[in-house]
């Protein structure tokens, strides 16, 4: 709607909260990582019929980056 690209869309969704998996109110990089992993490879076969593998990588896995 906005014109972002999938990997945007969701890393903005996922900070939103809709990648808190554990629901503690904390967001950390793997549940971003996850949140990404899960859903742009699945939206970019639906609608534009096309691989693609998001990435995202950092030292410190459990590393909060937003607090709720």
């Amino acid at each position: 709607e906005k014109k972002h690209s999938l990997f945007t869309y969701y890393f903005l969704k996922a900070l939103q909260g809709d990648g808190d998996e554990n629901k503690d109110d904390k967001l950390t990089f793997a549940e971003i990582k996850s949140y990404i992993d899960d859903n742009v490879p699945y939206m970019a076969r639906r609608l534009n019929n096309r691989e693609q593998t998001p990435q995202l990588d950092t030292s410190d896995k459990n590393r909060v980056l937003v607090q709720y």
